[in-house]
């Protein structure tokens, strides 16, 4: 059964589902997209854990911010502390993934374990193309032409392996329509911590998955490799056939690589390239 809802944090009405039993796992989405990402991982780990997705502020079903100061990582923590959570398992992907390194760093004792998925970092600049394509978006949503700026944001590459499958395709541009693009032109944006997560990556001593699609963009291959040095005894994972959206481009290899973690049932190896073919050799 499904328990779906609505809990009130600093102002916004946040909506989050939670299902099954067992050790609490939440999972933060990517940016344009809500809670819906994780279907296949909402149904496949609920057999094994307490799931909880939730739509972070601003996105899907969740409010847009109103004037009230806010972090999306004290969210999560305001989130546990209305569901009851003493600790929980975080899976994030891309700005999700940030956000739950920024929410381990500021609480490591509420967390069981961290899996970061083709992950961004604070305080790690992108590629000056990358940006250049995303701020065309912003300008875009914030001349009020925002179906234009969804438009060229479901074009950017890091969709390219995503828009090849057109189910997959069908739900990311659901998503994507969905969203409310406030992250582009709205005032007030989330408050980020101080020295950012790119100078502090020495202090994870959490077990951590990082995990990249095979085919995503180099950005984001160069940071899980940058994630995978700088925590300690990090594991690292390739999954195969997967761009940017690696949960959703390959869900049975990646759902197998993220319970194989879980369950400590891996062999460890000290270089990443040997992963490339396969979620099987940790590294």
């Amino acid at each position: 059964m499904i328990e779906a809802g609505y809990k009130e944090i600093s102002g916004s009405k946040i909506y989050y589902e939670t299902t099954g039993s067992g050790d609490p796992m939440i999972f933060l989405h990517a940016d344009t997209l809500d809670s819906r990402q994780w279907e296949e991982q909402f149904k496949y780990f609920s057999r094994k854990y307490q799931v909880i997705r939730y739509d972070m502020r601003g996105f899907g079903r969740s409010d847009i911010p109103t004037n009230e100061p806010y972090s999306f990582s004290e969210d999560l923590n305001q989130l546990m502390k209305a569901l009851s959570l003493q600790k929980a398992h975080l899976v994030g992907l891309s700005l999700g993934g940030a956000e739950i390194l920024n929410f381990a760093l500021a609480h490591p004792q509420k967390v069981l374990s961290l899996v970061l998925v083709d992950s961004g970092i604070h305080g790690d600049e992108f590629e000056q193309s990358f940006k250049d394509s995303v701020k065309v978006v912003i300008d875009l949503a914030k001349m009020g032409e925002l179906a234009k700026a969804r438009h060229t944001w479901s074009n950017l590459s890091f969709f390219d392996v995503s828009r090849g499958n057109s189910q997959v395709w069908s739900q990311v541009e659901q998503m994507i329509n969905d969203t409310s693009c406030y992250r582009w032109y709205g005032d007030n944006q989330p408050i980020t911590s101080k020295p950012p997560a790119v100078e502090r990556l020495s202090e994870i001593h959490i077990p951590t998955l990082i995990i990249v699609g095979e085919h995503d963009v180099s950005d984001f291959q160069r940071k899980a490799q940058l994630l995978h040095k700088g925590i300690h005894d990090s594991k690292f994972t390739v999954v195969p056939n997967a761009g940017h959206l690696s949960n959703m481009d390959n869900s049975d290899v990646f759902n197998l690589a993220v319970d194989t973690f879980l369950q400590n049932k891996f062999s460890y190896s000290p270089s990443p390239p040997a992963c490339k073919n396969s979620f099987r050799n940790f590294c």
